[in-house]
């Protein structure tokens, strides 16, 4: 199996966008670097795509970052997508390409990226924010973009998927609880048309059901609001519940609220455990039991694989997936 633009770039400490300048020849590398890499190259027995190589001369040197329906207009009120952007940005800081954002108020992203591809405006897509059975992903493919989708297992010539590992971090989650004692553990799910949600969902019910306990859910939006409101119907119709699982950290704040509300003393009286580890988990009272999703590291690895896509004139991986871990605090 040929030697990827990948590896080179793993052996030699560098960038795979440092390996492509060297490659291309680009004055931009320090010249301990350029030997380097030469140096490695050399070794592993790396051989230039001769045919990506004359491709790149009719390139836009730019990288589309589309959010589809689910995201716009709200992402920018979402940590998560923050991260995300800071891993987009930071994989590309150094490279000779840009990023051109897209969130259009049309329902179908779909004709946008073929227009942009087309025009030579964009060399490739990561898309953000695809819901489950959207049609523009079968749309997508169809057109031929290269393209990374962010949180969606994907299948097709010219498009790869990068994705946490949301069922092994919930049943995680579910099996601290389990371990510390609980055996009542209610669920605040999001919304299901959300492949991370299923994920999040089935690993809850997965471990429920393997340990031989009931599934008690509850699901609604995301929200902090969402999560308040599920966690006062969840304590209503179920009060002899002893912990709660919710999909998303600002749903675990609001079960915090509702559970002080109805008297209940976290951890004391009710365990609480969220999901994703944003910023807002270390600050509440009590500090927040959350599994850990590598956010950033999602878009430093959907950026760097279309930067090796563009290199090499193929993907070396199709289906990324990162793994998640719990974050003891307080809450739980």
């Amino acid at each position: 199996m040929p030697v990827t633009m990948r590896e080179v770039a793993l052996a030699a400490n560098v960038s795979i966008q440092t390996v492509s300048n060297v490659v291309n020849e680009r004055p931009i590398v320090a010249d301990d670097t350029r030997l380097r890499v030469l140096s490695t190259m050399q070794r592993l027995g790396y051989q230039p795509n001769a045919l990506a190589q004359s491709l790149r001369a009719n390139r836009a040197q730019t990288i589309g970052l589309v959010f589809a329906r689910s995201e716009r207009r709200t992402f920018v009120r979402k940590p998560y997508l923050n991260e995300l952007l800071s891993g987009f940005a930071d994989a590309t800081r150094d490279t000779d390409y840009s990023l051109l954002m897209h969130s259009g108020a049309d329902d179908d992203p779909a004709p946008t990226i073929r227009q942009l591809y087309q025009r030579r405006r964009i060399d490739a897509v990561i898309l953000v924010g695809v819901l489950q059975a959207d049609p523009v992903i079968q749309q997508v493919v169809a057109s031929a973009v290269p393209t990374v989708v962010i949180d969606l297992p994907v299948q097709g010539d010219d498009v790869a998927g990068v994705r946490a590992d949301y069922r092994a971090g919930a049943a995680a989650a579910v099996r601290y609880l389990i371990e510390r004692g609980h055996t009542a553990i209610g669920y605040l799910g999001g919304t299901l048309d959300v492949y991370s949600g299923l994920e999040r969902r089935l690993g809850y019910w997965e471990t429920m059901t393997a340990h031989g306990l009931r599934s008690v859910e509850v699901s609604g939006g995301w929200s902090r609001e969402d999560g308040c409101l599920g966690m006062m119907h969840l304590l209503e119709q179920h009060p002899n519940l002893t912990a709660v699982f919710a999909a998303a950290d600002p749903m675990a704040v609001g079960a915090l609220e509702a559970a002080r509300a109805a008297g209940r003393h976290v951890p004391d009286d009710l365990a609480v455990v969220g999901f994703n580890d944003l910023e807002l988990a270390a600050l509440v009272t009590p500090a927040l039991t959350t599994v850990h999703v590598p956010v950033y590291e999602l878009g430093i690895r959907a950026a760097e694989l279309l930067l090796d896509r563009l290199s090499t004139g193929h993907f070396t991986d199709t289906d990324i997936i990162l793994p998640t871990h719990l974050v003891i605090r307080r809450s739980a």
